[in-house]
């Protein structure tokens, strides 16, 4: 009796740990295929001039 019990624990853990994993594997597919537009937008980084790190200020500006 005792072992019965640990055995459908166990086994109801690892359907729980296996259904989450594969939520966490179709959302980075859909992420991945469907978004990619949308994640290549976010990660878009701008350029940053300091103007006293600037050596020649009237080439710089064309």
């Amino acid at each position: 009796m005792f072992f019965s019990d640990i055995h459908t624990r166990i086994r109801f853990f690892f359907l729980m740990f296996l259904c989450i994993l594969i939520i966490i594997m179709i959302r980075v597919f859909y992420i991945q295929v469907f978004q990619k537009v949308l994640a290549t937008k976010l990660s878009t980084t701008s350029l940053v001039l300091i103007p006293n790190q600037i050596k020649n200020k009237e080439e710089s500006c064309q």
